[in-house]
């Protein structure tokens, strides 16, 4: 939000919404939905901030499989193999 802020700021327009992209399709139904589940009480401020800013449009999420999901390989242990 910061980044866009600033580039609203010096004159750059309609660079909102910002797609993300998730493939977690219960995590973007939640976010999405206004009704309050006994069972994700437990979830963080974190999600309350995007869920207000999903209906602002400031954000817009997006479902993408696992296997398009390009940054996923950042998050998972290297395997040892090289993939040259």
């Amino acid at each position: 939000m910061w980044l866009i802020q600033l580039i609203e700021s010096i004159g750059f327009r309609g660079v909102r919404p910002i797609e993300i992209f998730s493939n977690s399709e219960p995590a973007i139904k939640l976010t999405e939905s206004d009704q309050i589940n006994p069972r994700t009480k437990h979830i963080d401020i974190q999600l309350h901030w995007l869920k207000e800013h999903v209906i602002a449009g400031n954000f817009m999420l997006q479902y993408i499989q696992t296997s398009q999901q390009v940054a996923d390989g950042l998050t998972k242990p290297a395997t040892g193999r090289c993939c040259l």
